[in-house]
């Protein structure tokens, strides 16, 4: 049990760190600390994650229009992803199964669908596909 607690209390004070630093320095002002897209810069495309650290930036400044034109993906599925960080932090914590949604694998298909759809269309070049591209 010290062991898990442990690693709960770390994975938070290094999330809470990460936010703080964020919060701290803007994306777009300091190149050279964040690291680059390496898909964007092999290719000249935007991988679903590009401008996800500027969207997170922009959420923890309370610009949601931001926010949601860095990367519309990330936004739409913050939730989602919250809920699986407090999904593992329960397990972590009580040794047990948290209570959970059931999800059929369809939804899993889904999402992997929707994934490399809003890829596909970030890097078109027509509106209003260019509206979902990061810049």
């Amino acid at each position: 049990m010290k062991l898990r607690l442990t690693l709960a209390t770390l994975a938070v004070l290094v999330i809470a760190g990460g936010l703080v630093v964020l919060h701290t320095f803007e994306p777009g002002r300091y190149h050279d600390f964040y690291p680059q897209c390496l898909f964007h810069a092999l290719t000249g495309f935007h991988c679903p994650g590009c401008g996800a650290t500027r969207c997170l930036y922009r959420l923890l400044h309370g610009d949601l229009p931001g926010a949601l034109h860095m990367n519309a993906l990330l936004f739409v599925l913050l939730p989602l992803i919250a809920y699986g960080a407090a999904y593992i932090g329960w397990e972590l914590l009580h040794h047990r199964p948290a209570p959970s949604i059931i999800v059929k694998p369809f939804w899993s298909w889904l999402l992997v669908i929707a994934v490399i759809g809003f890829c596909v269309v970030r890097n078109l070049p027509w509106w209003p596909c260019t509206l979902l591209a990061p810049y």
